[in-house]
């Protein structure tokens, strides 16, 4: 078999499966099991060679967005987040986040102790 013969699955998770967002418990809790569930299927689908690629976008546009009355830093059109999918999908990426800077400071307030990580998320607005 050639490279070519590799098959994908891709799993939507979501930048709020990083660390759970008090503005959100429910909606952190399920992306944050669907994020690790496919980092798990990655490892054991490959030898089998079988990709998986967990999508975690931060804000796109759509009908649910438009429901929010939160701040939505870095919100993309559909479009645009189909783009970056759609590349992180052709180059077999294990993680598709973006955008970088969500992920990044996200993943970086779920390393750092409670009482900060708590301190911070205190201070995000509630959605209505």
């Amino acid at each position: 078999k050639n490279a070519d013969d590799i098959r994908s699955i891709a799993i939507v998770s979501s930048i709020a499966g990083y660390h759970g967002l008090s503005t959100c418990p429910d909606y952190s809790a399920t992306k944050a099991c669907v994020k690790a569930w496919g980092e798990a299927l990655r490892v054991k689908l490959k030898p089998e060679k079988i990709n998986v690629s967990i999508i975690c976008p931060g804000f796109v546009k759509s009908n649910i967005t438009a429901q929010n009355t939160c701040a939505m830093p870095g919100i993309l059109e559909i479009d645009e987040a189909a783009v970056i999918i759609a590349d992180g999908l052709e180059k077999k990426k294990g993680i598709i986040a973006f955008p970088w800077y969500l992920r990044f400071s996200t993943w970086l307030i779920s390393i750092l102790p409670n009482f900060i990580s708590d301190y911070i998320y205190s201070k995000l607005p509630n959605k209505a």
